[in-house]
């Protein structure tokens, strides 16, 4: 759902915030007034192409943001997992800037994406009906998604896809084990070669690491060796050593606290320090005279570090890495060696999966069929109780087949659906996106949506241009579809009719001021007699006259009763 909307320096805004709410938001004023303005700054949350011309004159960069709460739609997450963003209290904030030199920025909780990934995003988000917006129904995959939601075989769909994708894999790996007995022969011996070489020089996991580290230890044997009997001599050495000055000092220490008893604690802890460094002596001591050192031993690591690097340099860039390509290399060449079996192994798995997968499509595909002629039959009753009389709406689902006219199975079956309508009588049936009118095309979505609502995952819906051409009865139908919509779907619209903005939770009214010789837009919630009013200017244009506010606030009156 669309909670906030932050519009800055487009056209005629310079700095606008609109608060939407659950329910019917409806956006109404005068023509030019810049409603369009605001419709367009939605769009560009949508993902649309920005159009630098309309940044603000005098400034040089626009920006859009909004604050969308968001479902707990499955699909969704997982998109959000997949680009590391996670909603805070289930909100995202997306931010798109346009700038004059055409670097402008999407941002997703700050996380920057490219706008086809903002097309992919807004897709969960919202959708938007107009005339030149109408993206989310129209696409195959789409319509397949409602109609299978509609059908409640979305779980089942799901499960086929998985199934599919496992006989994809087997018949994959069925045309890698097809190869030529030439290039099979050669692999084998590409893949002995390389068994042969790993495994005759017997690495063990992490002796890597470990003989770096005695090899540094080698090369700075010297400076080692120094730096430990420098510290034995230091603590032991014959002239004046640490040890035989804090041996006098215990000693005198000895003495006094067999006078004053309170300087035991200080004999206790001198004496223990006393016999600590007596200790790492003897140790530093034992240290130097089990030295070691030899340069056979290093010459020794610096061979097994060079048959290390080489192997790492040819089959990985860690140790684990190269071990992990002589356990493929081996499985491989098991593989190709047992040519045969395998393939005929194979070849019955796969036979098994696709009688399999064929029966489960065949399923879908009859659910799909009875489902569609159902839901069909919802949609163009709804469609002729929003003015369109004599319109045919037809659910196709046929096979799809390739260039041969063979059956084609893919990850959702076998089935190619679409959506088609023929607004009036005499007119073949077309796919949706052919449909010219923006206004009859809102239509049609409505219908759409207000039968399949419960099965859309998407929130929100922005309306604009519904209203084209039409009024009366048809308007008040249109009316009452969107505000029952907007009982389980958060619904906006733009209008100019007051028999669709009477049904509105939230009336926000969009007007041109000018300040300072210049030109703003403003929106503002209207409620009580600035509501009315608003009304009254929709209904004839006069928004003082007494006949005019009556009417207006009878049809207000109307809808809370």
């Amino acid at each position: 759902m669309l909670e906030e909307l932050y519009i800055n320096n487009i056209a005629l805004i310079d700095n606008l915030k609109i608060d939407f709410k659950p329910g019917f938001n409806i956006l109404t004023g005068e023509s030019g007034s810049g409603k369009s303005l605001i419709a367009g700054a939605i769009s560009l949350l949508k993902g649309n192409k920005g159009d630098n011309s309309i940044i603000r004159t005098g400034t040089d960069s626009a920006e859009v943001s909004g604050v969308f709460t968001v479902n707990n739609d499955p699909e969704l997450a997982k998109w959000l997992a997949s680009k590391e963003i996670t909603p805070e209290e289930n909100t995202l904030i997306i931010r798109r800037t346009l700038k004059s030199n055409h670097r402008g920025s999407i941002t997703v909780q700050s996380i920057p994406l490219a706008r086809n990934e903002l097309v992919e995003l807004s897709s969960f988000l919202f959708d938007i009906h107009g005339q030149h917006e109408h993206h989310t129904l129209i696409s195959e995959d789409r319509q397949r998604m409602l109609l299978d939601n509609y059908s409640g075989i979305s779980d089942d769909v799901a499960l086929f896809s998985s199934l599919f994708d496992e006989l994809s894999k087997l018949k994959k790996k069925l045309s890698e084990h097809e190869l030529s007995e030439k290039e099979r022969l050669r692999e084998i011996d590409v893949l002995k070669f390389v068994i042969a070489e790993i495994s005759e020089a017997k690495l063990i996991p992490g002796e890597d690491e470990k003989i770096e580290k005695e090899h540094k230890m080698l090369l700075e044997h010297e400076k080692l060796f120094k730096f430990v009997e420098e510290a034995h001599e230091q603590l032991s050495g014959s002239n004046a050593g640490l040890l035989s000055k804090l041996k006098i000092a215990l000693n005198s220490l000895t003495s006094a606290a067999a006078i004053d008893e309170n300087l035991n604690s200080f004999l206790e802890r001198m004496s223990n320090s006393f016999f600590d460094l007596e200790d790492i002596s003897g140790t530093l001591r034992d240290y130097i005279l089990k030295d070691n050192f030899s340069p056979e031993k290093l010459q020794l690591y610096e061979e097994r570090l060079s048959v290390i690097y080489k192997l790492k340099k040819k089959y990985g860039t860690t140790l684990n890495d190269v071990l992990k390509y002589l356990e493929n290399s081996s499985e491989r060449l098991s593989e190709l060696e047992n040519f045969d079996a395998n393939r005929e192994e194979l070849k019955k798995d796969i036979k098994k999966k696709e009688e399999e997968v064929i029966k489960k499509a065949n399923a879908l595909s009859e659910k799909r069929i009875k489902n569609g002629a159902l839901l069909e039959k919802q949609i163009e009753e709804v469609l002729k109780s929003l003015g369109m009389p004599n319109v045919k709406f037809k659910i196709s689902v046929n096979v799809r087949k390739n260039e041969s006219g063979k059956p084609v199975c893919a990850s959702y079956g076998f089935d190619k659906i679409e959506f088609l309508i023929s607004p009036n009588t005499g007119e073949p049936l077309k796919p949706m996106e052919q449909i010219a009118s923006g206004g009859e095309l809102s239509r049609i979505m409505l219908a759409v949506k207000s039968v399949l609502s419960a099965n859309d995952p998407v929130d929100s819906m922005l309306f604009d241009e519904i209203d084209s051409g039409i009024g009366g009865e048809i308007a008040v139908s249109i009316g009452y579809h969107l505000q029952k919509l907007s009982k389980t779907k958060q619904i906006i619209c733009i209008t100019h009719l007051a028999s669709i903005a009477v049904n509105a939770d939230n009336h926000i009214r969009v007007r041109k001021i000018i300040e300072n010789q210049r030109t703003f837009t403003r929106a503002d919630m209207v409620e009580n007699s600035l509501r009315v009013t608003e009304i009254a200017r929709m209904l004839s244009g006069d928004q003082e006259g007494d006949v005019s506010l009556e009417h207006a606030r009878v049809m207000l009156e109307s809808k809370k009763s």
